[in-house]
């Protein structure tokens, strides 16, 4: 009796080690496994003795025995499986640190692309840019050529070379003068527009456009454009005297005197304006009736011409 509770002594001593979480390694599991198949061997040995024994005593121990296998048949595996779960618990731990890392160099990976994206895209950018300094410098050299060559198809052939390699408002717009001047004003306002197109304020390209358009007696566009002109630049004298033209041409003189008087306002030293305008309050006087407005009219073309002449002089 006292061999088996010194057993069972034993046994509660191992179960409560096990509780305590001692032996968490795979090795000390194997090692507790081994002690408690013994013990079980020789509890069974003990068993069978103590069925020998009839009495109230022999039977508690029999139960008290029975107890403890039942015991070890449930505490133990519970806690075998519990430090084998601390075991796997280690592993997936180990795993995600492992994870972690991955992650980590993913990013890392993820940023090194990123940078060498943005390397290659400013690499490109500055290819580009050094491509378009080239052009442009070349282009600048044929349109200072341009300007100083005196043959008008020499002129319209360096422009267009320019045009081509590097475009600008103010090409167009020299080459669309040069068409002007050839008289071929479908190219002129071709020119012209494009010119516009690239700077939508360039008011002389407006001003010249509707220069054209008055050549090929398109005077609504004509009058559109020094409209337009105006409205960007209202300082411009030019446009003023270039829109009382068409006035002249439309028949509408009040407005081209009107138009004369602003530019004179603005340019009062330009002799073609007072000649514009003298011309105007000669059709004027033609077109009257009354002989006291056709007597002032020719005052003022009089005093007009005069000043024109004035101005002619002195150069």
């Amino acid at each position: 009796m006292m061999r088996a509770m010194k057993k069972f002594v034993l046994i509660f001593a191992v179960l409560v080690a096990m509780s305590a979480g001692v032996g968490a390694q795979s090795s000390e599991v194997e090692k507790l496994r081994d002690e408690i198949k013994e013990l079980q061997a020789e509890l069974k040995n003990d068993y069978r003795v103590l069925m020998d024994f009839g009495n109230r005593e022999s039977n508690q121990v029999l139960l008290l025995v029975t107890l403890i296998v039942i015991a070890f048949g449930v505490i133990a595996p519970w806690q075998l499986n519990r430090a084998s779960n601390k075991n796997i618990d280690g592993k997936i731990n180990e795993l995600k640190k492992e994870l972690d890392k991955l992650k980590n160099t993913s990013d890392e990976v993820s940023k090194i692309k990123e940078e060498m994206k943005s390397l290659k895209e400013e690499v490109e950018k500055s290819k580009q840019e050094a491509e378009t300094a080239a052009k442009e410098a070349e282009a600048s050299k044929l349109f200072a050529e341009a300007l100083n060559e005196k043959d008008v198809d020499k002129e319209i052939e360096l422009y267009s070379k320019s045009v081509e390699l590097y475009p600008t408002s103010a090409t167009y717009y020299n080459r669309g003068n040069a068409y002007n001047n050839k008289g071929e004003y479908d190219k002129a306002i071709a020119d012209f527009s494009k010119a516009i197109e690239v700077n939508p304020t360039y008011t002389n390209a407006y001003n010249n456009r509707g220069i054209a358009y008055g050549e090929i007696g398109k005077f609504g566009k004509a009058i559109k454009d020094y409209d337009k002109a105006i409205e960007v630049n209202p300082k411009n004298f030019e446009t003023y005297n270039n829109r009382g033209n068409v006035y002249c041409q439309t028949g509408e003189f009040d407005k081209a005197i009107k138009d004369y008087d602003k530019a004179i306002e603005l340019n009062p030293n330009f002799a073609e304006i007072y000649k514009n305008r003298a011309l105007a309050y000669r059709d004027m006087l033609k077109a009257s009736k009354s002989q006291k407005e056709k007597a002032e009219y020719l005052r003022h073309a009089e005093a007009d011409e005069a000043k024109a002449q004035e101005f002619k002089d002195k150069k």
